[in-house]
């Protein structure tokens, strides 16, 4: 879907030229937190920012209804995120918490990309999907303030899951507790959804947090 050449069989939405063409994200994302939260792991697939490529993708899943195109990048995020890869370690067991979208949202698109992006990495890892969060607000809502409003706003925009903490102990109940939540979203900009959804998941989780997304600016 990228170079508009022909696929082979196992390839699904990008083929491996246009693969090795995608610009990996190699800064650390996590400084755009300002210190103001601690992250046991911080991690980005692809870099956006100049990068036509990425972009394709990601509007192919965020507005072309293409949810597979996102399976496919959950995929490839799993083959680049190797457990036990980050300097912590504590990416042995963790469980994948996508981030939400509020009903509305979710509705008209069909699919949340976020949770189709975690499906795609768990399909490689084996590492449970686990709806943990719910969305408060529409985020039309969000667009109409400036940055400085929607960075106070989002605070208000997820809360824990009804059940959230016996959904984390039934899915403990077999394989035993996950040893890190990673929230899963598609792009990384401000960081405030992300700082909405560490303190929403804070609410009844105390271990080790971190974050995977798609790509960042």
């Amino acid at each position: 879907m990228l170079c508009g050449g022909s696929l082979l069989d196992d390839e699904v939405a990008w083929c491996a030229v246009c693969d090795g063409a995608l610009p990996r994200y190699l800064g650390e994302s996590a400084t755009r937190f300002d210190g103001r939260l601690s992250w046991d792991v911080s991690w980005v697939l692809l870099r956006h920012r100049g990068a036509p490529g990425v972009d394709r993708l990601l509007k192919a899943f965020k507005y072309g209804g293409e949810a597979q195109v996102a399976v496919e990048v959950g995929r490839a995020m799993a083959r680049a995120m190797a457990p036990g890869s980050t300097s912590s370690g504590v990416l042995a067991s963790p469980a994948l918490v996508p981030v939400p979208l509020h009903t509305e949202k979710l509705k008209s698109r069909g699919y949340n990309q976020a949770e189709r992006i975690a499906q795609g990495c768990s399909d490689i890892t084996g590492w449970p999907v686990l709806e943990l969060l719910v969305r408060e607000r529409h985020g039309e809502a969000l667009a109409k303030e400036d940055r400085r409003g929607r960075m106070a706003s989002r605070g208000l925009e997820y809360r824990p899951a009804p059940k959230a903490q016996n959904v984390l102990q039934i899915s403990s109940s077999g394989a035993g507790p996950p040893t890190i939540l990673l929230l899963i979203d598609d792009v990384l900009t401000s960081g405030a959804t992300m700082e909405s959804a560490w303190s929403a998941s804070r609410e009844f989780w105390h271990g080790p947090l971190g974050y995977a997304c798609a790509a960042s600016p």
